[in-house]
């Protein structure tokens, strides 16, 4: 049975993630309605390069949030200590795209590879997967038994 302390430190997290991302989702969809315009305006490769990177940068973003609250919910099931791995990687995800703010025109080549937040993520889902259905220390493994031939 989870603690009420578990759940609140994940509820917290999961808190906590949702507003490290507003920022760089809400510059995201500024970025994005800015190459729209542009691109009706002007129709040039240019802009549709801007329009392709935005949208790229916006589900990056997004699913940098769901991966975040995917691993608000690992934590809920299964406190650890173990989590803080995956816990750091996905708070330098949000902190890198907050220090580059990649939301901007593409001049030659972009300033910051929109997948890179996303991979961080992906990595840290893997881990907490891995810890979360890891067995804890010191226990037998109840999946691991065959049953008895009869």
């Amino acid at each position: 049975m989870m603690s009420r302390a578990s759940k609140t430190i994940s509820i917290g997290v999961a808190i906590l993630f949702i507003t490290l991302w507003v920022r760089p989702l809400v510059r995201a969809v500024s970025f994005f309605c800015w190459a729209q315009q542009y691109f009706a305006e002007t129709g040039s490769i240019n802009a549709a390069n801007d329009l392709r990177y935005s949208t790229t940068l916006l589900i990056c973003y997004s699913s940098s949030l769901l991966a975040a609250l995917v691993f608000a919910w690992f934590l809920f099931r299964r406190h650890r200590l173990a989590y803080l791995l995956p816990f750091s990687l996905l708070t330098f995800a949000v902190f890198e795209v907050v220090r580059w703010q990649p939301e901007s025109p593409i001049i030659l080549f972009p300033t910051y590879g929109p997948w890179r937040p996303v991979s961080y993520n992906f990595i840290a889902i893997g881990l907490s997967a891995f810890f979360h259905r890891g067995r804890k220390f010191g226990t037998k493994d109840k999946s691991a038994r065959v049953p008895p031939a009869v």
